[in-house]
């Protein structure tokens, strides 16, 4: 499991760091950083959807990558001097789940802009947002999830992952 507080394009997707010998920016294989989307690989991704919207191309840079779960890593803003570097590692696989966090008027926000969300975010949960910590409240929680889980409602190794934690399709408005 993973989280970020402040996604960017190179922290979700990973980066390729140059190195300089002298005005000659370089890379090689030890320069390709993992991005968060590559770390949680087997595992769960929250991401909050407002930071999201809010970098330019990021949004659309994960809607592709969950039409195909393939990341590519490339150089695209992380490299400070400008200068194009020349190396293209291959596009992996990637398994992982993804969270988004968010309120409901950022959801349906995004849902009228990008219809395909109802469909790659299944499952629209809403929290309150407190409530007491007991024994109760943790059991309730502990039990719900059991029960998610043995119905199927997460999978863990279904290709192509889907990103939610339950099948409920969201309610509409």
């Amino acid at each position: 499991s993973s989280s970020k507080t402040t996604p960017s394009t190179a922290a979700c997707f990973g980066s390729i760091e140059a190195h300089s010998d002298g005005d000659t920016p370089h890379a090689d294989y030890t320069g390709i950083r993992a991005g968060s989307l590559l770390r949680a690989h087997g595992g769960f991704l929250l991401l909050h959807l407002h930071d999201l919207t809010t970098e330019e191309g990021l949004w659309a840079r994960l809607r592709r990558f969950l039409r195909c779960n393939r990341l590519h890593i490339d150089e695209s803003g992380s490299n400070s001097s400008g200068a194009p570097v020349a190396l293209q590692p291959e596009a992996v696989a990637v398994n992982v789940k993804i969270v988004l966090i968010g309120s409901v008027d950022e959801y349906y926000a995004l849902q009228d802009a990008d219809p395909d969300t109802a469909r790659r975010f299944r499952a629209k949960v809403d929290f309150v947002e407190r409530f007491a910590a007991s024994p109760a409240t943790r059991q309730a929680s502990a039990s719900l999830w059991r029960t998610a889980a043995n119905a199927g409602a997460c999978p863990t190794s279904a290709p192509p992952p889907w990103p939610c934690c339950w099948s409920k399709p969201p309610r509409s408005r």
